[in-house]
């Protein structure tokens, strides 16, 4: 096979001209697609091959068909202004028999279970995508940008501490915009908002619950410095259906490293975090995940895609469950017990 990148741009306009996305239902082709994103609305995208996926360069052409396509999506879309274009590029697979010069035609990856049902002949697609990413990334160097925003617990230990400020630098035009200029983070690309205090630091001050079973919860990053709330309501839950949950000291699963090509980074991670979980589960208990993409991690990428050989990955991989699968068959044995009312 061979890899080839797939180049697009997208534009966005300063208005918020839709309320929802709109998409031309048609075979793909440029600006099919308007996505509403806060004040303004982007839409996408180009799509033809490039020599190199540093070949970045947006032409006034290119701009001028994106918006001719935008006015047919929604009549009057040229009388907005365009704010801000930019590329990228996708490492897609070429099959040999289609014309060269287009990329629609080839994988682009899916993801999770999803990907076994749109491929008839089980090819793992996203397997296949983020290998190869990790290939181009090696061969060509990995960007500041993938290094930054691929470690999530390093983000949240810097701006947990002060969350008001973190969450005010977030918000500010001027950090936003030194931020697309140094790591290529958009300007008004969605950013989480920090916790005013971590679910860990929320566990340390409450008693927990003595229940007769025991389970561990997997938190991740996202439910510890930014959904918090998720994480209490989960445990919250978890406690009153008769269980006691343990929290062990976890860290990142290493799926953002694996999304961005840093794969032997990314197997640190995740051995280090099976280690810290495995001895919890010694005796049958099961693992709880609030974050289905981070408990996939634990059940099947490590292992697929990184190829993750270790025992404690196996034992984790048997015990771990989405908390809406766990819940589920908590109902499904009779066992379920709805809450009448929120805990402390």
């Amino acid at each position: 096979m061979t890899v080839v990148p797939g180049r697009s741009i997208m534009i966005a306009m300063n208005q918020r001209l839709v309320g929802t996305v709109i998409n031309r239902c048609a075979p793909p082709g440029d600006g099919d697609i308007l996505v509403p994103i806060r004040t303004v609305c982007v839409i996408g995208t180009t799509d033809s091959q490039a020599k190199s996926p540093d070949e970045l360069a947006i032409t006034a052409a290119q701009v001028g068909e994106m918006l001719d396509a935008g006015e047919i999506l929604v009549p009057g879309f040229r009388r907005a202004r365009a704010l801000h274009a930019w590329a990228g590029a996708r490492p897609l697979f070429k099959d040999e028999r289609a014309d060269a010069s287009d990329t629609r035609h080839r994988s682009t990856g899916a993801r999770g279970a999803v990907s076994a049902r749109t491929c008839p002949q089980d090819v793992k697609i996203a397997e296949i995508n983020a290998q190869a990413r990790a290939v181009m990334k090696q061969e060509r160097g990995i960007p500041l940008r993938d290094r930054v925003i691929s470690r999530p617990t390093l983000a949240g230990a810097l701006g947990a501490p002060v969350p008001r400020l973190a969450n005010l630098g977030l918000r500010s035009r001027v950090a936003r915009r030194l931020m697309e200029r140094t790591l290529g983070i958009h300007l008004f690309a969605p950013l989480p908002k920090y916790a005013s205090q971590t679910l860990r630091r929320w566990l340390r001050r409450r008693s927990p619950s003595q229940g007769e079973r025991t389970v561990t919860y997997f938190h991740g990053c996202a439910a510890n410095y930014y959904e918090v709330e998720t994480g209490r309501m989960a445990i919250e839950v978890v406690e009153h259906n008769g269980y006691r949950v343990l929290t062990p000291t976890q860290g990142c699963c290493g799926l953002p490293l694996q999304s961005n090509g840093l794969f032997d980074d990314a197997r640190r991670y995740v051995r280090r975090l099976v280690a810290a979980l495995a001895p919890t589960v010694s005796d049958g208990r099961a693992i709880v995940a609030t974050s289905t993409s981070c408990g996939l991690m634990l059940k099947r990428e490590a292992r697929e895609i990184l190829g993750v050989q270790d025992d404690d990955l196996e034992l984790v991989d048997k015990h771990t469950f989405d908390v809406c699968e766990f819940l589920l068959d908590l109902h499904e044995c009779g066992s379920f017990v709805p809450a009448s009312g929120r805990s402390s």
